[in-house]
C-alpha cells in the first residue's frame, strides 16, 4: 500500500477560517486535527520554524520537515524537524523535535535556509540549501550550497564532511566563475551516493557534481566529479532513474528566448546523446516568461513530469505540466491540446493575503484520479 500523500502550504486565510479547511473531506483525521495541523513551537524549547520548504517521509510514517528559523535577532537560521505521524513533535530528534544549524558555522556563518531534504538507506536525513552571503534576510542566497548531514536522532553527523563537522558549503566555480545561485537540486541513489546541481551561473552551462556517503566527490564521474550539461542548459533540479543515470530538470538560454530542458547524464558523468534531442528533451512552455522549474518526479513507467510556473516580469503566468517518454520525446497522450501535445494547463490560484501559518495536510490516500481535457479550467 502506498503511504499517505503529505501536502505542506503557507495557508493564505483571506476569509477562511482552519475549522472549514480542517473540514475539507478526505483529509486523514488522525494527523493533527481533522488533517489539517498548524504547526507551533516544539515542546520544552519553544522553537517554531518560520518557513517549511521542504519535506521527506519516512518508512516508519514520520515526517521530515526542512527550512528555516529566526534567532532572537532575526537571523535566519538552516532547521530541520521531524514530526509523529499525529503530526507532533518528535522529541526524540534534535531538541524536542527540532534541530538548528548555529549562526557563526564555518558552513553558514551569516545564517542559512533550506530547500531541499531527502533520506539515506541508515535513516540519515541530507539536506541542502542557501547560505546567505551578509547578516539578515534582505542578503541573497548566493555564498555557496549549503549542505548538511543529519542522524536519525537529530544530531550532526561527524562523518559527513571534510572536517567532519557534518555540514559544508560547496561552490561549483572558482571566484573568478563564480555561480550566482546554488540552493537547489539534489537527489540520493540507492547506494547512498548522491548528486548536486546549481540552477543559475555566469558560464555558458550548468553542471550536476556526484558524492559519495561521506560528501566526498566521486573523482571517476565526469571531470573529478563534476558532469558539464549542455551548452546554456542551467541544472535546477535532479532524478535518478532506476538503472542510475540521472535526469537533470533544467532552464535553457536560446536566441528566441528561454524554455525546460531535460538532460540524461549518464553514470560516468557524460551526456547519453540517445535521450531526447542529442541528450535533451526541451519543451517551451510560455514564449513571453521567464520559465522555472517548479517540481519534478519520475513515475512507475519511467516517464519524467514536470511542472512549471512563468513569471513575465510583473506577474506569474499559469502552471503548466509536461510529460517525457522514459526516451525523452514529448509524450503526447498526456494532453489533447493539438497545439503543444506534451503540455497540460492548471489555473494557477493566488492572493495577495501575507501568509499567517504554515499548515500541513494529509489526504486519507493517494489520490487516483487522471488529468483529462474536460476538467482542465478554462483559462
Amino acid at each position: 500500500m502506498r503511504p499517505p500523500i503529505l501536502c505542506a502550504a503557507a495557508a493564505l486565510l483571506a476569509g477562511v477560517g482552519a475549522s472549514v479547511l480542517a473540514g475539507t473531506t478526505g483529509l486523514d483525521s488522525r494527523f493533527g486535527a481533522g488533517g489539517l495541523l498548524l504547526l507551533g513551537a516544539t515542546p520544552t524549547s519553544g522553537q517554531a520554524m518560520e518557513r517549511i520548504l521542504a519535506l521527506a517521509v519516512q518508512g516508519d510514517g514520520k515526517i521530515v520537515v526542512a527550512g528555516r528559523v529566526q534567532n532572537n535577532t532575526g537571523s535566519p537560521l538552516a532547521a530541520v524537524g521531524r514530526l509523529n505521524t499525529d503530526g507532533s513533535w518528535d522529541t526524540a530528534f534534535g531538541d524536542n523535535g527540532l534541530f538548528v544549524l548555529p549562526y557563526g558555522v564555518p558552513s553558514a556563518p551569516y545564517g542559512a535556509s533550506l530547500l531541499t531534504v531527502g533520506l539515506m538507506s541508515d535513516g540519515s536525513i541530507l539536506a541542502s540549501g542557501g547560505a546567505y552571503a551578509g547578516p539578515g534576510l534582505f542578503f541573497p542566497l548566493d555564498s555557496c550550497t549549503l549542505l548538511l548531514k543529519l542522524t536519525g536522532t537529530g544530531t550532526l553527523d561527524t562523518s559527513f564532511a571534510s572536517d567532519q563537522s557534518g555540514s559544508f558549503c560547496y561552490d561549483f566555480a572558482s571566484a573568478n566563475n563564480m555561480y550566482e545561485a546554488h540552493y537547489d537540486g539534489i537527489a540520493i541513489d540507492s547506494d547512498d551516493t548522491w548528486y548536486l546541481t546549481s540552477p543559475s551561473t555566469n558560464l555558458a552551462y550548468g553542471e550536476v557534481a556526484h558524492f559519495d556517503a561521506s560528501g566526498a566527490l566521486i573523482t571517476s564521474y565526469g571531470n573529478s566529479g563534476i558532469a558539464a550539461l549542455p551548452y546554456r542548459v542551467f541544472g535546477l533540479q535532479v532524478q535518478v532513474q532506476s538503472d542510475h543515470p540521472v535526469l537533470v530538470d533544467s532552464v535553457y538560454t536560446s536566441s528566441d528566448g528561454q524554455g525546460i530542458a531535460v538532460s540524461d547524464v549518464d553514470l560516468t558523468g557524460a551526456i547519453n546523446n540517445q535521450y531526447g534531442v542529442v541528450g535533451s528533451y526541451a519543451v517551451d512552455f510560455q514564449t513571453n516568461g521567464y520559465p522555472q522549474v517548479e517540481s519534478a518526479t519520475l513515475d512507475g513507467q519511467g516517464r519524467l513530469v514536470v511542472a512549471e510556473n512563468s513569471f513575465t516580469g510583473v506577474d506569474y503566468l499559469a502552471y503548466r505540466f509536461a510529460r517525457a517518454t522514459p526516451a525523452g520525446i514529448a509524450d503526447a497522450s498526456f494532453n489533447a491540446m493539438a497545439s503543444n501535445p506534451d503540455i497540460r494547463v492548471l489555473r494557477s490560484l493566488s492572493s495577495r493575503a501575507t501568509p499567517v501559518q504554515t499548515i500541513l495536510l494529509r489526504p486519507r490516500r493517494s489520490p487516483t484520479a487522471t488529468f483529462s481535457p474536460s476538467a482542465m479550467p478554462a483559462r
